[in-house]
């Protein structure tokens, strides 16, 4: 039977695809300033002075310079906030298709390590290659996320007839800690945690590890 693909997890991942191409791509050809030429995620100011009428009048050399620093600089900082819009949209797209260990793979890339960090001593250690690569590790890593068939009607994700029906019946069935659970399942012990309680929904492929966890579940009152 072919494949069945969700077409909303399709578009986001085309969309961060895009995005991370674009990234690259300006990193590659933008004639950043001098002095972030070589290292996009100095941590730049982003501040000019405002002068009035008056004092533009009075001084128009520095009123020159001012409009010239910013038209400098403004290619530099559209691109981290371009950055910064990746990284939402990364986190919310892992979260909602991907599993643990892809999440835990774009925390632990070193571009969104760094572009936490405010320290520009610590940023103008990061080479523009060394971004290059890193964005190109994310693209790869957001197209290997989705490729999650859609469950078939004929074996739905959880059998509601089940007594063990949800986590935490299933979990008391096989006697496990919450932490246990998790463990089993693949998952974080705090989104086992929202699960159980409802404040979150289980995304595609965490959908079928809960599923098979409660399939395998103890009948209630057999041994063992």
């Amino acid at each position: 039977m072919a494949k069945r693909y969700d077409s909303k997890l399709l578009l986001e991942r085309r969309n961060l695809r895009v995005a991370a191409d674009a990234l690259i791509r300006d990193l590659k050809t933008n004639d950043w300033p001098p002095d972030a030429k070589e290292r996009p995620l100095t941590n730049l100011s982003g501040y000019w002075p405002e002068l009035t009428p008056e004092q533009a009048e009075a001084d128009p050399e520095k009123a020159r310079r001012i409009e010239f620093e910013k038209a400098r600089e403004q290619p530099c900082h559209k691109w981290r906030f371009s950055l910064r819009l990746f990284f939402e949209n990364g986190r919310r797209y892992f979260n909602d298709y991907g599993d643990s260990d892809s999440m835990r793979r774009f925390e632990s890339n070193k571009l969104v390590i760094v572009a936490g960090i405010d320290d520009p001593v610590f940023r103008e250690m990061y080479t523009t290659e060394e971004c290059v690569r890193d964005l190109e590790s994310l693209k790869a890593l957001v197209g290997a996320v989705g490729h999650v068939r859609r469950h078939d009607r004929r074996s739905p994700p959880m059998r509601r007839s089940r007594p063990w029906k949800s986590l935490s019946d299933a979990r008391g069935a096989y006697g496990h800690t919450q932490w246990q659970a998790a463990e089993t399942i693949g998952i974080p012990q705090g989104v086992m945690s929202q699960y159980e309680s409802g404040t979150r929904k289980p995304n595609l492929v965490n959908r079928r590890k809960c599923a098979d966890y409660i399939e395998k579940a103890p009948h209630p009152g057999s041994a063992g």
